[in-house]
């Protein structure tokens, strides 16, 4: 057999220059730069082709493990949580993420619990001190972890031995409503009391979150989620430094949620910055050689779709496979479902064997930082980490993460960026198969459970606990709760200072809504339909037909072709016979100049109400318009605002 290498060897070594030359001579005068290089919304620049990089240094926290396999327990029901939980432990799943009602997580679901008995039912036949355990309890948290802890005193569990992380994220807990509770000052002090408490137990586990999910949900960059995780990270360990804990100590505490999707080489970057970050941190604080934190994964909200969900499962997929070879410790999958409402079996099996597949088959667990040594990998991580540092370095200038909320700068620069996204989207330069590209119309809804969505959380301010600080307070909680008080169950309400909100956004909402008015009005008549005169023969058109096609559906219009139509009065006949009622020219560039306007004057007096035309006009736009076209729909136009032309017209019937 050949020897490879000198087979290699036979080759000249071409340099970075010399695949520009061929790169360039290929463009045909076409720019450079605007052909072949991006940006992303941090304004990182991404070139065709990089060189090795110099040097390789692994960025991982999880280093050849296996991760944590973290199911969603989020049914309002403690027994039915129960019972989906059991399934979950018994067929793969190696954690559990009990979401509660209230929690920003829980989209309008989440378990209901009040007192220990309710905690205790929903982890029946559990042996919770062996598995992975995480709380995401929002405005509840404080309650619920109380409940957990007492029911770890009430079946002897060893503190030291369990493995919770308890999502303690004041700041996460209050990003989305726009008011810190009475202030953020008493919920860090309930912050150093709980952690106080929980020490003396000898409880080992996280206590501490710096929740990127929120962040990533209204839209932010890469650079501006890892700044605001650093931020938040940075204000508890002060918090718990302030209250009298060492720093080492707070350290051991903290615990990183981040949100991961589907863009694979930009969610790599994203985890392996967070890595170089929290390095960053560690060396500041003197504590290099402590343990790395934990970062915990789930796929995003961001990029969830109600329409064709089952494309979800690709998009899961691709977070998985990035968080496995990132490093996460843990990953959750939202149910492909998620959008829709609250998943059923077969959905929550779908996201456990996903990540079963990839960690047993695909043996990714066994894989630690591929991207180490990629000259794309190293330049794309090392200056998103730049980007975000720098950013962090402003919070801080600014005074810290509270003092940056209450001004609302960072909330400006975050929904900028979603602004940004959503044009991006509405402009065809992103998409979502499935929902802004590739729709299906004919796809029927997603099969999810009948239970009814609650915003309610629970509450310990109706139990007579005393002011807390170094652990009284939690702990009077935890022995009202062992000795069968219950919490209150109310609607969560903000009160104190108000600082700007973030939204929770899914890119697919503006296409859904325009899906919506379509289904609304194919429900009380037809669906909305636009005749399609493909000019000239079918060969000139037919791939712009496709796109045309598939553009309207985005937003549930239907589309009847009529090929060959060789003039205005033969596309007049043919739209009569149609029970269309808009009309939209569709032929190549060539035909246009010569036959598009009186084309579009025919289909007029034939009874459209507006003619679109496929493609872009360039220097015939004031004729075609003038001739009665008034709308272009082509690559990079507002597909959405275009679209909606169609369903007002159908909405005036």
């Amino acid at each position: 057999m050949t020897d490879p290498a000198k087979l290699a060897g036979a080759f000249a070594e071409l340099t970075k220059s010399d695949w520009r030359e061929l790169a360039e001579t290929g463009l045909k005068g076409a720019d450079f730069e605007r052909s072949l290089v991006s940006r992303t919304l941090d304004d990182i620049r991404v070139e065709p082709v990089y060189e090795r990089a110099k040097s390789a240094i692994l960025k991982s926290t999880r280093a050849g493990r296996p991760w944590t396999i973290a199911q969603r327990m989020d049914h309002p029901s403690c027994e039915t949580a129960n019972k989906q939980a059991l399934i979950d432990l018994e067929n793969g799943a190696t954690g559990l993420a009990l979401v509660f009602s209230g929690a920003p997580t829980s989209r309008g679901y989440g378990l209901q619990v009040a007192n220990v008995a309710d905690i205790e039912t929903a982890l029946a036949g559990i042996q919770a001190d062996h598995i992975h355990l995480r709380l995401e309890g929002g405005a509840s948290g404080i309650a619920v972890a109380g409940l957990l802890t007492a029911l770890a005193e009430k079946r002897s569990y060893d503190f030291s031995e369990l493995d919770w992380s308890l999502g303690q994220d004041p700041v996460g807990t209050v990003l989305g409503a726009g008011f810190a509770g009475n202030g953020f000052a008493p919920a860090l002090t309930d912050l150093g009391d709980l952690t106080h408490d929980l020490l003396r137990r000898g409880f080992s586990g996280r206590i501490c979150l710096a929740d990127g999910r929120p962040w990533h949900e209204a839209g932010a960059s890469e650079a501006q989620e890892l700044a605001a995780i650093l931020a938040a990270a940075l204000l508890y360990l002060r918090t718990l430094e302030k209250a009298g804990i060492d720093l080492a100590t707070a350290w051991q505490t903290l615990e990183i949620a981040i949100a991961i999707d589907p863009d694979q080489f930009l969610g790599l970057a994203k985890l392996r910055a967070l890595n170089m970050l929290l390095g960053n941190i560690a060396r500041a604080c003197g504590l290099e050689n402590s343990t790395p934190v934990p970062i915990h994964g789930e796929s995003d909200w961001r990029s969830q779709t109600r329409h064709d969900p089952h494309v979800n499962m690709l998009r899961a997929t691709m977070a998985t496979f990035v968080a496995g070879i990132g490093g996460a410790t843990s990953f959750a999958i939202l149910p492909f479902t998620s959008a829709a409402g609250l998943a059923d079996e077969f959905s929550r099996r779908v996201a456990r064997n996903t990540q079963l597949v990839l960690m047993e088959e695909s043996n990714l667990a066994r894989v630690t930082d591929p991207l180490a040594g990629s000259g794309y990998g190293e330049a794309l991580s090392s200056e998103l980490a730049a980007k975000a540092w720098e950013l962090f370095q402003k919070i801080e200038t600014g005074g810290g993460i509270i003092e940056v909320l209450d001004d609302g700068w960072l909330q400006d620069q975050v929904l900028e960026t979603a602004e940004t996204r959503a044009s991006k989207m509405a402009h065809g330069k992103a998409v979502l198969t499935g929902t802004s590209s590739f729709p299906n119309l004919a796809g029927t809804p997603p099969v999810v459970l009948d239970v009814s969505p609650s915003d309610k959380c629970f509450s310990e301010n109706d139990i007579d606990l005393p002011l807390g600080g170094e652990g009284e307070r939690f702990s009077a909680l935890v022995k009202a709760l062992g000795d069968g008080e219950s919490l209150t169950p109310k609607i969560p309400e903000f009160a104190g200072s108000p600082f700007t909100p973030l939204p929770s956004l899914r890119l697919a909402e503006p296409f859904e809504a325009l899906r919506q008015r379509a289904d609304s009005i194919a429900e009380k008549n037809q669906r909305p339909l636009v005749f399609l005169a493909g000019l000239g023969p079918v060969a000139g058109f037919v791939a712009r037909a496709n796109w045309t096609e598939n553009t309207f559906a985005t937003a549930g219009i239907a589309t009847h072709l009529e090929a060959g139509l060789e003039d205005g009065p033969n596309a007049a006949a043919a739209f009569r016979k149609s029970s269309a009622r808009i009309a939209c020219i569709c032929g190549p560039d060539a035909l246009y100049r010569a036959q598009a306007g009186d084309m579009a004057a025919a289909l007029l007096d034939a009874g459209a109400t507006r003619i679109f035309m496929a493609g872009r006009p360039g220097d015939l736009t004031d004729a075609l318009e003038g001739a009665g076209i008034s709308v272009f729909l082509y690559g990079g136009c507002d597909i959405i605002a275009a679209l909606e032309n169609v369903l007002i017209d159908y909405e005036n019937a």
